[in-house]
């Protein structure tokens, strides 16, 4: 299921302005800024990052080490912002398939 919500993400949202499709305000800032904050205030890090198919973002995913906590954001290479779109708790990861890039950096 979260591969599907993931791969639907990927498809989708790049393609539309985000406060659009949420209609709703956005939490966005410089991606240093809240990068910082997820790995400092909620002690999280990047779990799975996914190019976006035009090629200028990049769906993060991040976790706090037991996976009791997540974050989505949604990382623009054009101008090095990012926009969260979902935090929650409890995350379970499938894995059917082994990571393409597997500890390489997009």
């Amino acid at each position: 299921m979260k591969t599907l919500l993931l791969s639907l993400l990927v498809t989708t949202l790049p393609e539309f302005p985000l406060n659009s499709i949420l209609n709703m305000p956005v939490p966005c800032g410089s991606y240093a800024k809240v990068s910082k904050q997820l790995k400092d205030k909620h002690q999280e890090q990047r779990i799975l990052s996914a190019l976006t198919k035009r090629g200028d973002g990049l769906f993060e995913l991040w976790s706090d080490k037991d996976g009791e906590e997540w974050t989505l954001i949604l990382h623009t290479l054009t101008d090095n912002e990012a926009c969260i779109l979902g935090s929650g708790r409890g995350i379970d990861i499938d894995s059917y398939m082994e990571p393409l890039n597997k500890g390489k950096t997009i």
